[in-house]
């Protein structure tokens, strides 16, 4: 009886992982214009690489890192130096990636088309 419980919930348990919680995925942009966008997008797409989920989000935002430049070359005349708005922008995008990936691990989330 014990046997057949624990092998009953444990197929409950396992059927359950693989499937999409629509709770934690969001819909993804099919083209990024953004950093937030792509990040976001690669985070999904990468989110079952193997690595630690920091390691992954270091590879998102790499991937992403057209859209990071994109945003360096728009910074404001009378904002903070180059050096501090790069370093605001990479902290950002890591932390967004590491987000997205724990999201898309957590959630099973579906890979982007």
């Amino acid at each position: 009886m014990t046997k057949t419980l624990f092998t009953g919930v444990l197929s409950l348990l396992i059927a359950s992982c693989s499937q999409q919680d629509d709770r934690i995925c969001e819909a993804v942009a099919k083209a990024p214009n953004t950093i937030s966008e792509c990040v976001h997008r690669e985070g999904y797409l990468l989110a079952d690489a193997e690595g630690s989920i920091r390691d992954v989000a270091t590879a998102v935002v790499e991937k992403c890192r057209n859209h990071i430049i994109q945003q360096l070359l728009s910074k404001p005349e009378n904002g903070p130096s180059l050096e501090v708005y790069a370093t605001a922008i990479e902290d950002n995008a890591v932390e967004e990636a590491i987000r997205r990936v724990t999201e898309a691990r957590s959630g099973n989330c579906k890979k982007p088309e």
